[in-house]
């Protein structure tokens, strides 16, 4: 690609058509994950049966982006995702039909270098009802990594500021993210929504499962700001994931061949039948460095076996504290794996 990173944006745009269509004109992200998008009305549809015609709505219709709507007209989708149309070419895009709602969409990338789930949720609630079902019904494949960017609209002990109570349907879907082995991006104690009288809250969160925390280039945490969402009364999450992923191929060892005391006096008496180059300046000084090291792979290939290259077991970076604080977080629930999942990320992060 001609960038060396993608940067994902969420942020819910609260229906500002404006705010919305400046965003996509200004912003540095190539995905943009949109709660609460604009809905305009467009061209009515008309027919013989109904000559005045039915209002269609959209969002906003940029030259840039490309726009992946749910499939849904009734209600208007709450969940908009665009994508610049210049890593189009970069990508095979799907829509992942089981996580589909009129207020979720998922989609799933693939490139040479990369696959990912990129799912963007908003809770709506409507008369103090709830709308997590599809949600909790969903399965996050945690063979793939996965992002949930979304507004949530939950107060939970979990994250929540703690002069705040805890929405009644906190549990469930504290449960939920605990099953799937979700962890936030969000750092802790930060607000992500904030307006006028009501108290500042944490309820806009990316969350990425077990298999995203265990490729190394990607961040465990988020970049969060009020700056990136215009006049939004929610702040917008940018998550950023370097392309440049490690090669599937295992790199040379350092010294190619099994080195055995059996094998030093074959070596010796054979490295010392080549002849020496002589020295008077600087470039004949050059050259002999540089048969010197040819003189010593030659005679060691004849001499020595060469290893094996290894792809080892496990990731680069695993290591013990890695493998305990997986073990912990696996025999915990409820509260302590969450606290266990805190702990597992921060060992991660140091293991990187």
């Amino acid at each position: 690609m001609s960038c060396d990173a993608l940067i994902i944006l969420s942020l819910n745009m609260n229906c500002k058509h404006a705010d919305l269509a400046a965003l996509l004109q200004t912003t540095d992200a190539h995905i943009v994950l949109v709660q609460e998008p604009s809905k305009v009305s467009l061209v009515p549809s008309r027919s013989d049966t109904n000559p005045d015609g039915l209002t269609i709505y959209g969002t906003v219709n940029h030259t840039l982006w490309e726009t992946y709507l749910p499939p849904f007209t009734s209600p208007y989708p709450c969940v908009t995702t665009f994508i610049k149309k210049n890593i189009l070419p970069f990508f095979t895009i799907s829509t992942i039909d089981s996580f589909a709602s009129y207020h979720s969409l998922g989609l799933s990338f693939t490139s040479a270098e990369l696959s990912f789930h990129l799912l963007n949720f908003y809770h709506h609630i409507l008369d103090k009802v709830p709308s997590l079902s599809h949600l909790l019904n969903s399965h996050i494949d945690d063979s793939l990594p996965t992002i949930l960017c979304g507004d949530f609209n939950t107060h939970s002990r979990s994250w929540s500021p703690p002069n705040i109570s805890p929405s009644p349907w906190a549990g469930l879907l504290d449960q939920w993210l605990d099953k799937q082995s979700l962890f936030s991006t969000v750092p802790e104690h930060t607000i992500t929504r904030s307006r006028g009288s009501d108290l500042p809250s944490t309820i806009d969160f990316i969350f990425i499962n077990e298999a995203a925390l265990a490729i190394p280039s990607f961040p465990s945490e988020c970049f969060v700001s009020f700056d990136y969402s215009f006049s939004s009364d929610h702040a917008g999450l940018a998550y950023t994931i370097p392309l440049s992923l490690p090669s599937a191929t295992p790199p040379p060892p350092s010294v190619p061949w099994k080195i055995k005391d059996a094998h030093k006096d074959n070596w010796c008496s054979t490295f010392a039948m080549l002849p020496s180059p002589s020295v008077t300046d600087v470039p004949s000084l050059i050259i002999a460095a540089q048969t010197l090291l040819a003189d010593i792979t030659h005679t060691s290939n004849l001499c020595l076996e060469r290893k094996t290259p290894s792809f080892g077991k496990g990731l680069p970076f695993w290591n013990v504290a890695c493998r305990d604080a997986t073990a912990c977080m696996a025999s915990l629930h409820g509260e302590d794996h969450r606290l266990a999942g805190k702990a597992l990320r921060l060992t991660i992060c140091d293991a990187k």
